[in-house]
């Protein structure tokens, strides 16, 4: 039998329970120890003089302002419990590679093996630092569970990051930083809060309004037409980028509906999945950011807030665009009324255990603009980032003065072949929405491909 008792020690700031999304995060964790799932790199280049002495120290300071990066996970209770302590040691671990011939070759290798190291939720300090030393340039590389973070996180840590270390490069101790955190601390959301206030979201509507929204449905799942073979270095993602001319008129066409661009790309994917799969409703999994909640200076708070809600796209093909536009607008505005909902008591209790077709997520992270400035003048830039989830398929999109679409995919599942095939049908089908006046109008083959079919 399980204790539902955390021995409290003086090394223990605070306990207390998970969010839904952590909850699933750790569930997987256990369910396969060795998973690269929900973990997230980023490298970043630097161009100028680093001193490692100073972003050791750096990193030291957000360990001690933010709890999330000192909590660690256990599910050896009752009920799984995060821990916070008091005060944990950095890990920023440093290589010299300042006379390798193939450095990113040598990158390559290092990426793999700190992912393939993973984490110890127990255990572990969940974010760490490697700093690689070549001879024209400096890599950092982030790694970091995404039990702790969501995206949005990303340029706050960064922020302050450099910020620290721009204050140690300009001659502030160590000491007169620990001040400064202790009054920024005031300020700051800990996470704790944001657990409380979803433990009093014990709204009984919040069941009954998913079980209504999808009743009757069952599982559609797409299914590859070549399997993949699994393959350790295989690539796992594809990327496209919608022609400029393309979103100007995707712009167009959910203002003269007045439905957001993500919606409409929403309902772009979930067409796309009805016509992989061979029917007409699917529900898949949409990413929401939860930082729209009342709490104060949410905006700015370090943590997992992001979660995880059923979407429903169901269609007709005599079916107008523009109404399966509006319905589905209708359904985001009420949907975020029940956004705090835990996904796996959603899927018992009103999907009958059926699972998601695909996962969504419209990327609106945060973006420090001081942060960006600041990083070009110590000439760091971002050049790569890293991401996992346990959906077969996962569609991210960037919305940056352009469209991006990003698709994750399991490589055990899916071949990279099927990936892109699978994203040029969607960006075949976000070209029909603009002139389709019906549903069936919307195949996902394009005129190329229609031709060549009749043929």
């Amino acid at each position: 039998m399980k204790d539902n008792r955390v021995k409290l020690n003086r090394s223990i700031e605070a306990v207390y329970g998970l969010s839904p999304m952590q909850e699933g995060m750790l569930f997987h964790s256990i369910l396969n120890a060795n998973t690269t799932e929900y973990i997230l790199q980023v490298q970043m280049e630097i161009h100028s003089e680093f001193l490692e002495e100073n972003a050791k120290l750096a990193l030291q300071l957000l360990m001690e302002r933010y709890d999330v990066l000192r909590t660690s996970f256990t599910a050896r209770t009752k009920k799984p419990l995060q821990i916070v302590r008091k005060t944990v040691k950095a890990e920023y671990n440093t290589i010299n590679f300042s006379n390798s011939d193939d450095p990113q070759e040598t990158i390559k290798e290092i990426l793999h093996r700190d992912l393939q190291r993973g984490f110890d939720l127990e255990k572990d300090v969940l974010l760490r630092i490697t700093h690689l030393t070549f001879q024209n340039k400096i890599h950092l590389i982030w790694t970091v569970h995404h039990i702790i973070i969501d995206g949005w996180c990303l340029s706050l840590l960064m922020r302050d990051f450099i910020k620290y270390y721009s204050m140690i490069l300009n001659g502030n101790s160590y000491g007169q930083l620990l001040e400064l955190i202790r009054f920024e601390k005031e300020k700051d959301l800990p996470y704790k809060k944001y657990i409380e206030w979803l433990n009093m979201q014990k709204d009984v509507n919040a069941i009954d309004y998913w079980k209504k929204l999808l009743e009757g449905y069952e599982n559609a799942q797409v299914v590859p037409i070549e399997k993949a073979m699994p393959d350790k270095d295989s690539r796992d993602v594809a990327e496209i980028i919608i022609d400029p001319s393309v979103y100007h008129k995707l712009k167009e066409l959910a203002l003269k509906n007045k439905v957001t661009i993500s919606t409409l790309i929403e309902t772009a994917y979930g067409v796309l999945l009805q016509r992989l799969i061979g029917v007409d409703d699917v529900v898949i999994g949409k990413v929401v950011s939860g930082r729209d909640i009342p709490l104060q200076n949410v905006s700015q708070a370090i943590g997992l807030y992001i979660n995880t809600i059923p979407s429903r796209i169901t269609s007709d093909k005599e079916e107008l665009v523009s109404g399966l536009l509006q319905k589905m607008q209708y359904q985001s505005n009420e949907s975020m009324l029940f956004s705090y909902s835990s996904l796996a008591d959603i899927q018992v209790k009103a999907m009958n255990g059926c699972q998601l077709a695909g996962l969504y997520a419209f990327e609106n992270f945060y973006v420090d603009d001081t942060a960006e400035e600041k990083m070009r003048q110590l000439g760091i830039t971002l050049s790569y980032s890293r991401e996992k989830t346990n959906y077969p398929l996962t569609l991210r999109v960037y919305e940056n003065n352009g469209l991006t679409l990003t698709l994750l995919f399991d490589e055990n599942i899916f071949t990279l072949k099927n990936a892109e095939l699978i994203l040029r049908q969607m960006e075949t089908i976000l070209k029909q929405m603009i002139d389709a006046k019906y549903i069936s109008e919307i195949t996902g083959v394009n005129d190329i491909e229609r031709n060549a079919i009749r043929i």
